[in-house]
């Protein structure tokens, strides 16, 4: 009996004594919850009353061995950690002050002159985006889409060549510090969409002798910083694409004026210029169109140039809306226009009557041409009837004034029923709210009312 108790008792010491040991060992982690390189986690456990000296000692001491190897290699690793960040700070290219674009579609580092530094052969290429100063070499034909987009380092661009087939879609597009761009003296094919597009810092194109560009995109120069486009040098253009200025607000003038090529204005093509208090068009001989919303939201534009030019026929919709400071239309002495659009002249500044000359072409004047205008009377001297829409003029039904000589171009059966379906009324005889006399110069009419006269060109003025 006193035997297997001994037994039993030799058994139990040995399980308990297998049992401690086990519980010292660390346990090593499965790869699915493996640690992070460089960081340890503290293995900890408790001492038993149990344990014996020697083994309690051998156990914290291998644990101490570990601990130190684990925290060796931590630092080790750290250490590591640290000088390949240092290699990798250290191998970042940093901003070129010149860079070369060559035919190879590469940039390589070189002077101001243009002289590389090393041959393409042996030299490493360099990102777009760490360009301070961009010059072309004379063999390269185009730059591509996207090739400079957004490099804020970028301030300047100038071409060795005199040729470039393009600059193709988005090629500069918010370069946000390019100020000089050199075109002086060359021939270019195309300048895409959006190429210099939000270019806030290019003020004006650098042009020592004229250039000559074949066409250009949508928005090429739209959101720039521009205060001059540079028309009265660009050769070669016959018209302004869809949106090329828009959106330059510190625009001043449009170039249009000495320009002798450009036969069209785009849509939107100047709209939201706020700079802007002249078209250029009053000087201009070439462009016969204005297309839809050329020049809307030009809040301090004065004088649209339709008063002095001989050569624009048609007018697109909403061309002058919201030009709040515009307070003529130019109509009164022009006799070219032959066509307006709706809303032509919305939401402007003008005041008193509007005045279509005798040798106006103008046969219609559309829906909301002049809503949300103050005008209070319409005068039409042409010898041609001119249909209003009933939501033409502010006011609706506005009075609308003919010569006597006129009234029976009214009375035509189909003009008539034209004219009241839109206006509900028919023209007034104008010689029944303005008396006309001749004064000194037979040849010169002036409408005269309550002891004032007026030019016939100021009859815009005249309120009734």
């Amino acid at each position: 009996m006193k035997k297997s108790a001994r037994i039993f008792d030799i058994a139990l010491r040995v399980l308990l004594s297998f049992v401690l040991v086990v519980s010292f060992i660390p346990i090593v982690p499965s790869s699915s919850f493996a640690e992070e390189p460089g960081v340890h986690t503290a293995v900890s456990a408790d001492t038993g009353a149990d344990v014996s000296g020697s083994d309690s000692e051998n156990t914290v001491g291998e644990n101490d061995s570990a601990d130190e190897a684990v925290t060796g290699e931590s630092v080790a690793t750290s250490s590591d950690a640290a000088n390949s960040s240092t290699s990798d700070s250290s191998s970042i290219d940093y901003v070129r002050e010149y860079a070369k674009l060559m035919a190879d579609g590469n940039l390589y580092e070189c002077d101001e002159s243009g002289a590389l530094k090393q041959p393409t052969e042996e030299a490493d290429a360099i990102e777009p985006c760490y360009v301070a100063n961009l010059i072309v070499d004379s063999e390269v034909t185009s730059i591509r889409y996207l090739q400079f987009a957004s490099c804020h380092n970028l301030k300047s661009v100038r071409f060795e060549g005199k040729t470039l087939d393009s600059i193709d879609d988005s090629a500069f597009h918010d370069c946000r510090n390019l100020a000089l761009v050199d075109f002086s003296g060359m021939s270019i094919g195309y300048l895409g969409e959006l190429a210099f597009g939000t270019c806030v810092s290019l003020t004006s194109l650098t042009l020592n002798e004229p250039v000559t560009i074949q066409a250009m995109g949508y928005g090429c120069f739209s959101c720039c910083g521009l205060t001059t486009t540079s028309l009265d040098k660009i050769q070669g253009l016959t018209s302004l694409p869809d949106g090329v200025f828009s959106q330059c607000y510190d625009l001043i003038e449009t170039g249009l004026d000495k320009n002798t090529t450009i036969q069209s204005i785009g849509t939107e093509a100047f709209a939201y210029c706020y700079g802007l208090t002249d078209t250029g068009l009053g000087a201009n001989t070439s462009v016969t169109a204005i297309n839809e919303y050329a020049f809307v939201g030009c809040d301090h534009l004065i004088d649209t140039g339709l008063g002095t030019n001989e050569r624009i026929a048609t007018i697109g919709n909403c061309a002058f809306k919201d030009c709040k400071s515009l307070r003529l239309t130019g109509l009164e002495t022009n006799t070219t226009v032959s066509s307006i659009g709706e809303s032509c002249f919305k939401n402007t500044d003008m005041s008193g009557g509007l005045v279509l000359p005798k040798g106006s072409k103008i046969t219609q004047i559309p829906q909301e041409a002049f809503a949300e205008t103050k005008l209070s009377f319409v005068y039409f001297q042409c010898d041609h009837a001119v249909l209003v829409d009933s939501q033409t003029f502010p006011n609706g039904f506005i009075k609308v004034l003919v010569p006597t000589r006129s009234l029976d171009l009214y009375q035509n059966s189909e003009v008539k029923r034209d004219w009241e379906a839109c206006n509900y009324d028919l023209p007034y005889d104008a010689s029944n709210y303005l008396s006309i006399s001749v004064v000194s110069d037979p040849n010169r009419l002036v409408y005269q009312k309550r002891g004032r006269s007026f030019p016939w060109w100021h009859a815009s003025q005249v309120q009734l």
